[in-house]
């Protein structure tokens, strides 16, 4: 039987209630657990599944009467500044990308524009849910996904500011 599983190692063997013990032996670099077969019912205990994360809250993001969204980013480097695409995504299409290149151990911040049709629809249900791909270059190409709501602005606030 196998000494281990996705979740981790073999933790004990029972047959008919009473420990087993076991050996490890390595076959074509796959690691068994062995024991003496006899008539019985046999049990295997292994860790159970990881206990279930609570769900991570979406950060909530704030477009601007203008569809503008402004996320930030981090150049993790020490020496060498990173450039940063940040793709934003509605339901798998790639609606906004930008550019940024960022100083090493800096945070910088990105500005997408939301395209018309996006900026409508989210006046309409006044919040959409999106996904941005954050991808660095160069050495290390990470790629980071972060959830977001996007909400729309405030229309009356941004319509004190005009004095109207």
């Amino acid at each position: 039987m196998p000494a281990h599983s996705a979740q981790g190692p073999l933790l004990g063997l029972t047959a008919d209630g009473v420990a087993v013990s076991t050996a490890t032996r390595t076959v074509k670099g796959v690691e068994y657990a062995v024991f003496p077969a006899a008539a019985a019912s046999y049990v295997a205990t292994y860790p159970g599944p990881p206990a279930a994360r609570k769900g991570r809250k979406r950060t909530m993001v704030r477009a601007t009467r203008r569809g503008r969204v402004r996320l930030l980013v981090t150049c993790r480097r020490t020496r060498a500044r990173c450039g940063i695409t940040v793709r934003l995504r509605h339901r798998a299409k790639v609606v906004a990308r930008a550019h940024r290149r960022v100083a090493a151990g800096k945070r910088g911040r990105v500005t997408l524009r939301l395209p018309h049709a996006v900026r409508r629809k989210l006046a309409r249900r006044r919040t959409l849910r999106m996904t941005a791909v954050i991808a660095g270059h160069r050495a290390g190409r990470t790629t980071a996904t972060r959830r977001l709501r996007v909400v729309a602005a405030d229309r009356r606030r941004s319509s004190r500011r005009r004095g109207g």
